[in-house]
């Protein structure tokens, strides 16, 4: 090693942090089916992370697909007795109510439907907190992951160019 290359090299002591840190969970519960991470691996953003057994939901949502149906035919059949004046008005109404209920109830299940987890960002998984085929109930966390792109440096001794340096060779070494 000639003179140079030692007087542009520097060694501190310090610590690498995630910027951003999160903990990920499900909207809905169910069984878990798929649990492709592992404590310590590296997901690029878009991969899946877990995955919920989709059934019970795809049935509910089939369900009131069916009663959205049985709504619209209801009211296109109540239509005609309306305007003949047969149908009074508060029935026509009730069953106006009625598809407009099964309609939103139909929106809701299929944003249920939502049973895979992706990664939002590029992570590392740092923890992870069940197991496949395990039951996981609305909301309860299952994984912490930290970003890999945006770290930052804690170290006794602040050169802002030597820190810069030593965060882009981490990062680069860590994500990839």
């Amino acid at each position: 090693m000639n003179g140079d290359e030692h007087a542009s090299s520097r060694h501190f002591v310090g610590r690498i942090d995630a910027v951003s840190t999160v903990d990920l969970a499900f909207q809905v519960g169910g069984r878990v089916i798929e649990l492709p991470v592992q404590q310590g691996q590296i997901i690029p953003a878009g991969e899946l992370l877990a995955e919920l057994d989709p059934t019970d939901y795809q049935l509910a949502l089939q369900q009131a697909e069916v009663q959205l149906e049985q709504a619209r035919r209801d009211l296109e059949r109540a239509k005609p007795l309306r305007e003949q004046g047969i149908l009074t008005p508060s029935a026509f109404d009730q069953l106006q109510t009625n598809y407009e209920i099964a309609r939103v109830a139909c929106k809701m299940r299929s944003a249920m439907l939502t049973t895979q987890l992706m990664a939002p960002f590029d992570a590392l998984i740092n923890r992870r907190l069940i197991e496949r085929y395990s039951t996981v109930g609305a909301a309860r966390r299952f994984c912490g992951c930290k970003t890999c792109r945006n770290c930052g440096c804690t170290s006794m001794y602040r050169n802002k160019l030597c820190v810069r340096y030593k965060i882009l060779t981490i990062t680069l070494f860590l994500c990839a």
